[in-house]
């Protein structure tokens, strides 16, 4: 069996362990069983973040993605409720890739019909959001009930 040379492993151990080198036995077979793991993801964070609004015009943010992290959209879900009396409202969840903006998802509402769904989506593939912009939905209506709803899904990791 090969012997451990690292002085920084045995160290580690040492410290864990509470052993005075100096009496104790620093035991071979922990320090040289000692198995190497690779770090895939450090330091993710999960977010879930939902936020809704009623006969809104404008847009309203769900989540502000920190400068210091990349975030990765793992899926959302958005809702549109509105009665026969509202205009046509759009209703879209956005956001930025490569300083683009982009719609994630989409709900066409209908003149003079009432109106109530919910879609969602979950990529195959987590998409890489632009850090420091935002996810927001943007709705709009001109005229009687609308109400809408999103939530967003995803990851945080830190950026080097």
């Amino acid at each position: 069996m090969a012997e451990n040379q690292n002085s920084e492993i045995t160290n580690v151990i040492v410290k864990s362990l509470k052993l005075a080198s100096a009496i104790d036995a620093i035991p071979k077979s922990v320090v040289n069983n000692i198995q190497p793991v690779l770090e895939v993801k450090p330091k993710i964070s999960t977010i879930c973040k939902w936020a809704d609004a009623n006969n809104s015009a404008s847009a309203f943010v769900l989540y502000t993605i920190p400068s210091n992290v990349d975030f990765y959209f793992t899926g959302g879900v958005l809702s549109l409720n509105k009665d026969a009396g509202a205009t046509s409202a759009t209703t879209n969840l956005c956001g930025y890739i490569n300083n683009e903006l982009v719609i994630l998802l989409t709900i066409r509402g209908i003149t003079s019909v009432s109106q109530s769904q919910t879609i969602s989506i979950s990529p195959t593939v987590p998409l890489k959001l632009d850090s420091g912009s935002t996810v927001f939905v943007a709705h709009a209506t001109a005229a009687a009930n609308v109400s809408a709803r999103a939530v967003v899904y995803g990851y945080e990791e830190a950026n080097q």
